[in-house]
């Protein structure tokens, strides 16, 4: 069953969450451009009616079934989300990405989740989202830093998130992801639990399809993160998408990329494939 998912979260701004953008906007000002920006988008995408927008709220998160091969949970990480740690700085530590109270789903979406991932009799469960899951460490060397609009910056719902899926038995659950603006491939661990550890779920994160120009086949700076994260596995910085063809005893990513996209005439080429097998979120490797 081959098909793919470009899922992104930047329709109104970039790095916003609930009511809130990230250069200070009054928030009279946001909620009327969230609500024009909802709008519009409803109107342009194939969404159900129970998708029409109220105000600056509509009810993007949904399900899709396929037969019994998997259920694909689509997720809405921005509506609900408290506002970034450490004022949504890169590479800042500071106490608040340990919140308890801290929310990426919000609690309505979170206990629908979690609904449907004990109620899912599919061979694979998928979680297609907007940020990074991955807690890379981006800092090589002495020290730590994190993308804090990522999941790494809310690392109590990240943990309940494992947590839920590990206590359920769930070893077949795949992550799909954008906002990046590369390609990534790796696995999901609870904090502290690595190296050595075997992960629960596995993260496929696909590129931009024409932002920041052509971009690169390996970023010294990202090749320098992997060296400090085991649990990524490849990476690539070109423009591109990718393409899931799921099998019941198996999963693989193809990733697509194009050598420029600043003229016409790119060459489209598969850069990377990628398989996990089914029950054995460890086994991710090059095909």
């Amino acid at each position: 069953a081959p098909w793919f998912v470009t899922w992104d979260d930047h329709e109104i701004d970039n790095n916003w969450v609930s009511g809130e953008d990230q250069d200070g906007t009054p928030p009279y000002a946001f909620r009327l451009r969230q609500q024009m920006a909802m709008q519009a988008y409803y109107e342009h995408m194939p969404l159900r009616a129970s998708s029409m927008p109220m105000g600056t709220r509509m009810r993007l998160y949904r399900q899709a079934q396929f037969g019994d091969l998997l259920d694909l949970n689509l997720l809405d990480t921005r509506s609900f989300r408290s506002d970034q740690p450490c004022n949504d700085s890169w590479g800042v530590q500071c106490e608040a990405i340990n919140d308890p109270a801290a929310q990426v789903l919000g609690q309505a979406q979170e206990a629908w989740l979690y609904e449907k991932l004990g109620a899912s009799k599919a061979r694979w469960q998928v979680l297609a989202q907007q940020v990074m899951m991955m807690d890379l460490d981006r800092k090589p060397g002495a020290g730590q830093s994190e993308n804090l609009d990522s999941w790494a910056g809310y690392r109590t719902p990240r943990n309940r998130m494992l947590d839920q899926i590990s206590d359920l038995g769930r070893d077949s659950v795949i992550v799909l992801t954008g906002d990046e603006h590369q390609n990534y491939a790796g696995e999901l661990h609870l904090d502290g639990q690595r190296p050595g550890k075997k992960p629960i779920a596995t993260e496929f994160v696909a590129t931009s399809i024409s932002s920041r120009g052509d971009g690169e086949d390996q970023r010294k700076d990202t090749l320098a993160i992997q060296k400090e994260n085991e649990c990524l596995k490849w990476f690539n910085s070109q423009r591109g998408y990718a393409i899931c063809d799921v099998k019941p005893d198996q999963w693989q990513t193809e990733f697509k990329v194009v050598d420029k996209v600043s003229s016409k005439g790119g060459a489209l080429s598969t850069r990377m494939t990628m398989t996990v097998d089914h029950g054995a979120p460890g086994s991710l490797a090059q095909a």
